[in-house]
């Protein structure tokens, strides 16, 4: 696992071999172009407020998790790639995430997966909005306790063509799609 907090400006490190990036958003940005192996990006807790943008991700990152709140996450991958990514969600401290907005860039078919699949845990789940301009196929799914509820807010994704929502023990709440 490779830790990074992202506290201004754009970094663009060469890193390979590492399965796993932990980036804090505290206002910073990481262009991921040289990151090689890659398969799981962690958003960790920033300070309150904060926002910050992973981009041009190799399509390897598979799994996106989010720990923490964030004022406005944006992450993705390279422009072209439409690849296919899982969002899911773990937060033991808090007991919910919450996003002002939230942007997917250059992923086309993305699973939205809410719960952390621990019935003591409580992750509700508000992304604020989000925008997916890529995107062909959403899945939506809430978790397998009632205390792990998902909101997508307003859905931005003008190509999307398939939606899919999976509803179990928790609330699965979709905005106005546009």
């Amino acid at each position: 696992t490779l830790i990074a907090v992202l506290d201004s400006g754009t970094i663009t490190p060469t890193v390979s071999g590492v399965e796993t990036l932990r980036v804090t958003l505290n206002g910073g940005n990481l262009n991921a172009s040289s990151i090689t192996g890659a398969t799981n990006l962690e958003i960790a807790a920033g300070e309150a407020g904060n926002t910050g943008n992973i981009s041009n991700l190799a399509t390897t990152v598979t799994e996106v998790t989010q720990l923490a709140d964030a004022d406005t996450v944006r992450f993705g991958y390279a422009s072209g790639a439409a690849g296919t990514m899982t969002y899911n969600f773990n937060d033991t401290t808090a007991g919910a995430i919450t996003n002002a907005a939230t942007t997917i860039d250059n992923v086309a078919n993305l699973t939205i997966a809410g719960g952390d699949g621990v019935a003591a845990n409580t992750t509700a789940v508000d992304l604020g909005s989000l925008s997916g301009a890529a995107l062909t196929s959403l899945t939506v799914t809430s978790g397998s306790d009632a205390n792990d509820t998902i909101d997508t807010g307003l859905i931005t994704a003008n190509d999307l063509i398939t939606l899919t929502t999976v509803s179990d023990e928790a609330a699965l709440t979709l905005g106005t799609i546009g």
